[in-house]
Parts: C-alpha cells; structure tokens; sequence
C-alpha cells in the first residue's frame, strides 16, 4: 500500500508557518478488526534503506513530511522525515476542497525558521503529537545526526515528560548501524548521564534486563533500548511492537481506529493551540455533546415511564449519560479510563 502524506510544514501569507494537515491519510485507520499498533519511524535513507530490505514496502523517496501507510493487517507506520526540512515553501491551493486543512503556528514559531529551529520543531510535533498514541518509536541514529543528536532528542522529550508522565509511553528502539558497535557503551553511558537528572523512577542497569535495554519504565517510555539493524529483523520488530502494544492496552490505551483517527486530530489541534504540554488522552476522549433542547422533557417521561418498576432511576440516568459522553468504539474501555482518570483525579 501506498504511503499518504499526512503532515507538512509550509508557509502562509506574510510568511508565517503553518501545519498542513491532509486528511486522506486517515483512511488507513478505517475498518480496522482490532486496535491499530501504531509504529512511528524516525529517520532518512537508512530508514528507508532498513524498511526496503526488511519489508519492500517503503518507496525509496525522500520528502520532509509525515507520512502514513498500512505495514500489516494490525499495524500503522507513521513515516517521519519532516526533521530534513530546510526551508518552508508557500503552500499552494489545495485542488481538492476539504482534502486538508491549514493550522497557523505563529503563537511560537518566528516568521523566519532556520533550518535548526526547523529541526527542533519537527522534533516537537514528534514528542508532542505522535508518541501519546504510539506503541512503538523507532529512531535511527544515523539519520538523525549521531549519538549527540540523538540523546539531546530524547533527553529533551525525557525533561518535558517528567512533568506530566503518562501510564501509556510508547517503546524506544534506537537502531544502528551494526559496524559501529563500539558506540553502545558510549551511547549508553552519554544518555544516562544527560537525563538521569530528569528522571526519578528509572531503572539501573541490572542482570536481569534484556540486552540493549538501557532505560525501562520511566513514564516517559515503557523502555529503551539500543538494537542494531541486523538485529532488527521482521519478527524482532512484530515482537516488540506486541509487547509494547499489550502495554498499552493494559493501561487502557487501545483505541479503535475510529477513535485513534479523532484523538490525533485532537492532538495536531491541541499542538498548533500552543501548548507545550502533550495531549491528556483521558480529558480528549470525553466529546462535549451538547445537552439537548427535549432533554428535560425526555428525563421526565423516563422517570413517569419507570414509575412503580424496581430500578434505581439516579445510577440509570448517571450511566446513560456517561456512555453518551463517549465517542464510538471507547465504551468498551469507559472501566479502565474511569478508574483511572478518577485516581489521577
């Protein structure tokens, strides 16, 4: 299947950036048996070099955008190279009305963008609207600059998630080049030491971890862990993506594809907003149904309907209007996100 560009950066009138976002790649969620295995891929022509020999799926093209296709029957690939952008390019008339829609980003982006603030930015939509909903971060060291590059990347999501961590973090897997394996320990010892600080439930390294996992359970991800690309074969990453997405789904994450298709609409939305903190999936999934006009009228007529019927009219109303603040295919999850939005408070 066809890869679909989901998202790009461009530039408005006056010049102020904006996000595109085309909704034509959200029909890969469409029609989904089961809760989609979301796999985000972060790099550039390793990562499509990778993807090419693992899979032949991938198209050896190269484009600064976010890009969405269908890798199995259960999993989604989030395709991400927007971090190449160098420049914005005016963005021109879409020739399909309602095909996409423009999201202005001047509350926290200059008018002029180099191409570092290009980068970061890039970085940040990452952090900020793909890892709530994702199962899987597959980072390519390479493609990413190297081992400097990418533990300030990740430190910096560490740092920003130390505030609001969240029972649903994706897995990390940072995957190198299998002829530069003198750089594991270094990698490990630089990333320990760059974010320790941030962190205050992370794990040490032990025994008992499987090999290449340097971080494990620290809210900000599920783990981390730093595989070399011969390693990553096709049944390693089915593997990992199931353990991660089992994760997910006993914290009450896994949405349907109904739903993961809203909350991240609601994501890019929350993000162009301006606001620096990720999306609160449990407050998202709540869709303000506005009260109906007839609703008085209706409450009265159950209430006389029951009358004389041993039921306990308050907790049927109550549940009645819980499930209607819910939208489609997030009932069968309302025990678990309840229990846990109440805790949380």
């Amino acid at each position: 299947m066809t890869q679909t560009n989901w998202i790009e950066l461009k530039s408005a009138g006056g010049g102020f950036p904006i996000l595109l976002e085309q909704f034509g790649a959200y029909r890969c969620f469409d029609h989904h048996e089961s809760p989609p295995r979301i796999v985000v891929a972060i790099g550039g022509e390793s990562k499509r070099r990778f993807f090419a020999s693992a899979t032949g799926q991938l198209p050896r093209c190269r484009a600064p955008t976010i890009r969405i296709q269908q890798w199995t029957p259960t999993t989604v690939l989030v395709d991400c190279e927007l971090h190449d952008l160098t420049s914005l390019e005016s963005v021109k008339a879409s020739s399909q009305e309602g095909s996409c829609t423009q999201h202005p980003l001047q509350a926290f982006v200059p008018r002029a963008c180099s191409q570092k603030r290009l980068t970061e930015l890039s970085h940040d939509i990452y952090w900020q609207i793909l890892t709530p909903l994702a199962s899987i971060i597959i980072i390519f060291l390479e493609d990413i600059g190297g081992l400097s590059s990418v533990i300030e990347v990740i430190a910096s999501w560490m740092r920003r998630s130390a505030a609001n961590p969240t029972p649903s973090a994706p897995r990390i897997l940072v995957l190198y080049d299998c002829n530069k394996e003198l750089q594991v320990q270094k990698f490990t010892a630089r990333l320990r030491a760059r974010v320790v600080a941030f962190v205050h439930d992370l794990d040490s390294e032990s025994g008992d971890m499987d090999e290449g996992v340097i971080f494990q359970s620290t809210h900000t991800f599920e783990s981390l862990r730093l595989v070399s690309t011969v390693a990553a074969t096709t049944d390693f990453l089915q593997l990992n993506i199931e353990e991660a997405f089992s994760f997910r789904e006993g914290n009450g994450y896994a949405f349907d594809g109904e739903h993961v298709k809203y909350l991240l609409q609601a994501a890019i939305r929350h993000y162009c907003a301006g606001n620096r903190q990720q999306i609160n999936l449990i407050s998202a999934s709540r869709l303000p149904n506005p009260v109906s006009d007839e609703f008085e009228m209706h409450l009265n007529y159950f209430m006389e309907s029951c009358s004389g019927v041993d039921v306990d009219q308050a907790k049927l109303i109550a549940s009645a209007l819980h499930v209607d603040a819910h939208p489609p295919g997030m009932h069968r999850e309302l025990l678990i996100i309840s229990n846990h939005f109440l805790r949380e408070g």
